[in-house]
C-alpha cells in the first residue's frame, strides 16, 4: 500500500534485516544473491568472486572490479532501488582490498586470471577423470 500524507492510519515501517552469512564479521556483506533487480546480471560474478576468494584474493577483487564495472553500464545513473547504495559499498570494498590484494599479487593482472583459471581448468578435469575412471571400474 503506497503512503499518502495526511492519511491517519500510516502502516508502521518494517525494517528488513538479514544476517551476515559469508565474509569477515564486522566487514560489510556484498552478497552476490542480494543485489538490485536492475543488476541481477552481475550476481553469478560476484557468487564467483566469493567462491574463488580463499584460493586467490586478487581474482576475488578483480571479478568485483568487473561486477562493479558492469553495474555501473548497466546502471549508469544509478536510478534502480538500492543501486547507489549497493554501488557505494562495492567501491568501498574494492578500495580497502586494492593494495593488499596487490601486495600478493606475483605477475600482472591479466596473468594472475590466467594461471588462476588454467589452475582451475587442470584441477577440475583431473578430478572429473578420476570421477570417470571410477565409475567405469565400479561399473
Amino acid at each position: 500500500m503506497a503512503y499518502r500524507r495526511g492519511f491517519d492510519q500510516q502502516q508502521p515501517q518494517r525494517r528488513i534485516l538479514r544476517t551476515q552469512t559469508a565474509g569477515s564479521f564486522g566487514e560489510p556483506m556484498l552478497d552476490s544473491e542480494v543485489v538490485p533487480s536492475s543488476l541481477v546480471d552481475i550476481a553469478p560474478i560476484l557468487r564467483v568472486a566469493n567462491e574463488v576468494e580463499s584460493r586467490n584474493a586478487r581474482v576475488a577483487y578483480l571479478c568485483r572490479f568487473y561486477a562493479f564495472e558492469k553495474a555501473h553500464r548497466l546502471d549508469p545513473t544509478s536510478s534502480g532501488r538500492g543501486v547507489c547504495q549497493f554501488k557505494t559499498a562495492l567501491l568501498q570494498r574494492l578500495e580497502r582490498e586494492n593494495e593488499t590484494t596487490l601486495a600478493g599479487r606475483a605477475k600482472s593482472d591479466a596473468r594472475e586470471m590466467q594461471s588462476f583459471y588454467r589452475d582451475y581448468y587442470k584441477n577440475t578435469f583431473k578430478l572429473c577423470k578420476m570421477l570417470l575412471i571410477k565409475l567405469i571400474v565400479h561399473n
